[in-house]
């Protein structure tokens, strides 16, 4: 990845050059292709006319077949047997060069580049065509094999000549005289047939024995029947895309397409066949029509790509699409929202499901892309979002509810598929699956649980490398869970990484008074990145050939950005990245990639075999293993990885054992087992934090089953605000503990949403309802750490027991099997305390201890006394006039000044509150002394009986002070029976907190006391609406001691001081919002201006631009980064010779780091110029929040 960064970088401004023009360069290769076959042919003819005919180009191919056709007629005449009995083939040839002229020529004409593509394709396909006639007009007798015959003849004839000459030779010496008349012509005769056979010798090659040259020849014949007969399916369906591409046909090309890829998958596959099965024996018959073969297949391809393109264009173009999905840096924040628009437009999902529809035909496995778009469109508002700090105004909120909605309604389609399909299956298949194998329903939980906590992956990965064992024959549900998953479009996983997005957007930039504002987290540019180049890959395939030279230039950017972010997640250390690790679950890309030396090693060791012994099962299932691990993604659970070793460590045993020691694969199996071994101490390592990763896994499922459910419920506009509260409450009290933060989280996400979409009520219901039930977390957390303290230690204890010291695999591997089913049943049993319902710890909440904070200082609230020396500043004599208010302005300002005074230190609520205080505690102290109070048990019957009488007359005397106490501060039982009990009225108000709200405004002396009194007053609120919760739950079947009066006095009570206290924070919250609004309208006026209506456009210019600068810059630092490391060595050979190649600069280098520098710098100033901008309008950005909130 590190050459390939640096290749990319340093080739980037070359990559638009007009020589690299992709069309140009393959226009001229096919042209120059075919010149040069016409020249061969010229040279086999041998013809003087033809020599001078070619100069001219626009006639030599008519010329040459003429001067053919001439020399076929004159053959019978003189006997030239080169021509004989191919008439039909010249002929054949004759049509396909007209028709490949005519491409010619319309390719030479100026055209656009889709139909340019058109008529490279047809050139192609027609060149194709004119070869094959021609290669595949074989003779019927394999031409080595008769060249290998006259070669046999010639030597035959040869020695009996010598054999001849012999004779007479030693015949002379016998007779004393030699006198042969036919030696000469017999030595003449001998070396002529030694120089042909040295000539025939040249043409001479191996073939099997016996010979199948007829079974080839029969293969190309049935070939050329098909392809080029009458018929002719290879120029029927060029011809039909031609129609389809030039003629402006409205007829669907999908039939066309269809018809030609078919005839170009039976073309692959011919050559295929050629090639394995007479390739090795047959290369002079075989690569010329393999060769002919591709080129048809490379045109045919090319002209489909030109027929989708076309067809593309119509709806959408493709080239700015294209260039949109990998441009980067995105300019600014605009570009960006229109790229947001791009991937959520109609046209271009109409795009991607017609390109995965082709791609699934093809027999591919897309992934979910639809999915990926709308997540990646999320993400890229996030960006702007996060960038400009704000959702700015309704645009983009409704660009985020449509993406939303369209997730929503796929996954309600999918649910109500799913439900039907289950409903079928479960009706036959699973209920004879366990009559027939005698599983109950718990068996089969349990191991559907054991396979998802401990997976291996064997069955996924190499099911068909083995043969399943019995205890994966009976994993039935296993693999039914598998055929629904399949079908389904949004996983778990995806609907996660909605809620994560979704939480990010709403919750970092909802601005309302009581929500704290926190840090904005920084814009995250791979994720959104990343998916788009997903998309580009895509769909560049099939359409590139509707994209000019102009996309090479917005492609290297994002190439060197791609590159470096798979090198990122290569190299990066995920442990780090998160607070638990799962070995089973989790990518951890560091340490699988320890195992790619150790697979190269054995492939390299397996190759070498393999050519001694091709045809073994054995080593051949062990590259395919190989070849399988090695096309894991790196972000692969280890675990994955894991099982490929171990499948391929039982491969390599199978041939240990019949292997000599010349031939063994035992070092090789040593690595991979230390590696296995090495893998088994990480685990093991890791088993301590597998409590916590079945908690995530249950929280988790709470995401991906109730996120749906309560975007729907809010969405729901005309909802009753007492329906969205009980299905709320029920919400939460149906929850466990593992749930319950999680459930929290979701209502505080969609309390959020609420916000931005301007759903008042839906708004107050999530907030109130999740304040409420966050007093309860806490307990609950508390509750779950009491429970899971025995099982935590028992798995402390197990683990450090556990121990692989053995370095046997075998032995390890059987040590595990029983480890997991140990460590299943403590989690089992964790998971069995995190189930247990939420509402059982609910029965009490952790008081708020009461405040001590001295408050009612009245010089807090009173005006500084230098203020009226600002107003003498002002030198307008009307206004300073005697007759008017300004004039007095001294007098009147000490006047109101005294006033406020002794209005602050007569205001009696001080006073109030610790009386309230003090009669609270005399109430707890007097409570808990009679709930500490109990009978001995130890005296006589009658002293007990006597002591229960006066426990319970001092109870009920208690009872009856209370109840005086109560009506002396002006609580009435009797109006509280009158008042409506509605249990969910503390859902209704406003949301309100003072200190959030007084951090997003100017920061006063008389805050301090301000806070002071408001904390813990929700907290006590709260606590007050569950402990009345409680009180009604045991008034619903009273303690026989507690008669109906005081029932109904107690109900009484309660309900009118409950009326009280949300009357009273009615008015607490209405008066706390006017209070900010009277500071940040004070504020204004202080900072009022003549009209300036030409500033705030410049100001508001200035925001966006500022905004712009910090989202592209930000993106260039990004950019920067994927910059190369200075290489320690020279390229031998230089990559691409580019201009003014000296100015690349690397990273760490000078003049990288004066430009990381400025970039930052830069980066800095917007953001800081930014921030004084904001500063200058936070009180009308406040005022316009709570106008938007509280509306």
């Amino acid at each position: 990845l590190a050459a390939l960064t640096e290749t990319i970088w340093i080739t980037a401004p070359g990559l638009a050059l007009s020589k690299l023009n992709y069309r140009e360069n393959e226009a001229e290769r096919v042209e120059n292709s075919y010149k040069q076959f016409l020249r061969v042919m010229e040279s086999a003819v041998e013809s003087k006319c033809l020599k001078t005919e070619l100069s001219d180009h626009e006639r030599s191919t008519l010329v040459l077949f003429g001067e053919l056709i001439r020399t076929k007629k004159m053959s019978d005449n003189f006997h030239n047997k080169s021509l004989k009995g191919v008439g039909r083939l010249l002929q054949d040839m004759a049509r396909y060069i007209e028709t490949l002229e005519r491409a010619l020529a319309e390719l030479r004409s100026n055209l656009t580049e889709n139909v340019g593509w058109l008529w490279i394709g047809m050139v192609w396909t027609q060149l194709g065509l004119l070869q094959l006639a021609l290669f595949a007009h074989q003779h019927h007798v394999d031409p080595v094999q008769k060249k290998s015959l006259k070669v046999q003849y010639c030597q035959e004839e040869r020695e009996e000549l010598e054999r001849s000459l012999a004779v007479e030779h030693v015949q002379g010496l016998i007779l004393g005289s030699y006198h042969f008349p036919l030696a000469d012509a017999f030595t003449r005769r001998v070396d002529l047939l030694k120089a042909k056979e040295e000539t025939l010798k040249k043409y001479v090659a191996e073939r099997p024995t016996p010979n199948v040259y007829t079974k080839v020849y029969n293969e190309i014949q049935q070939l050329l029947a098909v392809m080029l007969s009458p018929s002719r399916r290879v120029e029927t369906v060029a011809a039909l895309l031609c129609e389809f591409v030039t003629g402006n046909s409205e007829k669907d090309h999908h039939q066309a397409v269809s018809q030609t890829q078919l005839c170009r998958t039976s073309l692959l596959r011919s050559a295929e066949s050629l090639v394995k099965h007479y390739g090795t024996w047959y290369p002079d018959v075989v690569v010329p029509v393999v060769s002919a073969i591709s080129q048809m297949s490379h045109g045919l391809s090319l002209m489909i790509g030109a027929a989708r393109c076309h067809s593309t264009n119509r709806k959408v173009d493709v080239e700015p699409l294209l260039k949109s999905f990998v441009r980067f840096p995105v300019p600014d924040c605009c570009a960006a929202m229109e790229l947001v628009d791009i991937c959520t437009s109609t046209q271009t999902l109409d795009l991607i499901h017609e390109t995965v529809k082709s791609k699934v035909k093809e027999g591919e496995t897309p992934n979910n892309e639809t999915f990926r778009l709308a997540k990646c469109s999320l993400q890229e508002l996030r960006n702007v979002v996060s960038v400009r700090g704000r959702l700015d105004g309704k645009d983009d909120w409704a660009i985020i509810c449509r993406i939303l909605d369209c997730m929503v309604v796929a996954w309600q389609r999918q649910e109500q598929a799913r439900a039907q399909k289950e409903q079928e299956e479960n009706n036959y298949f699973i209920n004879k699956a366990r009559k027939a194998e005698n599983l109950t329903e718990e068996e089969e939980e349990d191991a559907i649980e054991m396979r998802k906590v401990f997976p291996s992956y064997r069955d996924k990965d190499f099911a068909d490398l083995e043969p399943p064992s019995l205890e994966q024959k009976k994993a039935l549900p296993d693999g039914l869970d598998t055929i629904q998953n399949s079908s389904l479009k949004l996983t778990e996983e995806n609907i996660v990484e909605i809620h994560k997005v979704h939480s990010a957007i709403v919750i970092n930039n909802t601005k309302a008074h009581w929500i704290t504002q926190g840090e904005t987290e920084p814009a995250d540019f791979g994720s959104p990145f990343t998916d788009r180049f997903a998309m580009f890959s895509l769909l560049v395939n099939s359409l590139y050939s509707g994209c000019t030279g102009e996309l090479d230039s917005e492609v290297a950017p994002a190439l060197c950005l791609g590159v470096h972010l798979a090198n990122s997640q290569g190299s990066s250390d995920v442990q780090s990245k998160r607070k638990h690790y799962d070995f089973y679950h989790d990518p951890n890309p560091k340490e699988v990639r320890l195992c790619v030396p150790i697979l190269e090693s054995v492939t390299k060791r397996v190759m070498e075999l393999l050519v001694e012994w091709p045809d073994h099962p054995t080593l051949n299932q062990i590259i395919l293993v190989i070849n399988r691990i090695m096309d894991f993604p790196s972000l692969s659970p280890v675990s994955r990885f894991l099982t490929g070793l171990e499948l391929l460590l039982t491969k390599l045993k199978e041939w240990e054992e019949n292997a000599h020691a010349g031939v063994t694969l035992g070092p090789h199996a040593a690595a991979v087992t230390r590696q296995v071994l090495d893998w088994r101490k990480l685990e093991l390592a890791e088993w301590r934090g597998c409590l916590e990763s079945a908690r995530l896994r249950l929280c988790e499922g709470v995401v991906s089953k109730w996120w749906f459910h309560l975007y729907s419920l809010v969405r729901e506009e005309s909802g009753d605000a007492s329906q969205l509260a009980s299905a709320l409450e029920q919400f939460m009290e149906s929850s466990n503990m593992a749930e319950y933060q999680t459930r929290l989280d979701l209502l505080y996400t969609f309390h959020c949403h609420c916000v931005n979409s301007r759903q008042k009520v839906q708004g107050r219901v999530l907030w109130n309802v999740h304040q409420y039930y966050f007093q309860f977390s806490r307990v609950i957390s508390l509750r779950v750490k009491e429970l899971s303290q025995s099982v935590e230690k028992k798995l402390r204890d197990f683990v450090k027991i556990a121990r692989w010291n053995d370095i046997n695999y075998w032995a390890v591997k059987e040590t595990v099997d029983r480890t997991h089913r140990t460590l299943f049943k403590y989690i089992r049993e964790y998971e069995g305390i995190l189930k247990q319902p939420a509402r059982s710890a609910m029965t009490r909440v952790i008081p708020v201890k009461p405040t001590t904070t001295a408050i009612h200082n009245p010089a807090l609230y009173v005006a500084p006394a230098d203020l009226p020396e600002e107003l003498c500043k002002l030198d307008d004599a009307e206004v300073r006039s005697t007759d008017s208010l300004l004039g007095r302005e001294r007098s009147l300002y000490s006047r109101a000044r005294k006033l406020c005074r002794e209005s602050v230190a007569s205001c009696p609520l001080p006073r109030h509150i610790s009386a309230l205080h003090q009669i609270v505690e005399e109430l707890q102290e007097i409570s808990e002394l009679l709930c500490t109070e109990d009978v001995d048990r130890t005296v006589s019957k009658e002293k007990q009986k006597a002591a229960a009488r006066s426990v319970l007359h001092r109870k009920r005397k208690a009872l009856t002070d209370l109840f005086h106490t109560l009506t002396g501060l002006g609580l009435s039982y009797r109006a509280g029976l009158v008042v409506v009990d509605d249990r969910d009225q503390f859902a209704l108000h406003a949301p309100l907190d003072v200190d959030a709200g007084l951090t997003q405004i100017d920061n006063r002396l008389a805050d301090r006391e301000l806070a002071a009194v408001w904390a813990g007053c929700d907290q006590h609120f709260l606590h007050s609406v569950a402990l009345v919760a409680q009180l009604r739950s045991a008034f619903i079947k009273p303690h026989k001691d507690l008669g109906p009066p005081v029932v109904d006095r107690c109900k009484g009570f309660t309900n009118h001081l409950m009326s009280l206290c949300h009357d009273q924070k009615r008015n607490v919250g209405s008066s706390v919002v006017s209070l900010y609004v009277l500071r940040c309208l004070v504020q204004c006026l202080m900072s009022l201006q003549p009209p300036q209506a030409d500033m705030i456009k410049l100001k508001n210019d200035l925001m966006s631009l500022l905004e712009d600068i910090i989202y592209g810059l930000v993106q260039f630092e990004v950019l920067l980064e994927t910059c190369p490391v200075l290489p320690n060595v020279e390229h031998l050979t230089p990559l691409v010779l580019i201009p003014d190649s000296a100015d690349v600069i690397y990273k760490g280098d000078d003049k990288w780091g004066r430009a990381k520098l400025r970039v930052s710098a830069a980066v800095k100033t917007a953001k800081k110029c930014k921030k004084l901008l904001e500063e200058k309008e936070k009180y009308a950005q406040f005022l316009k929040t709570i106008a938007n909130t509280d509306e």
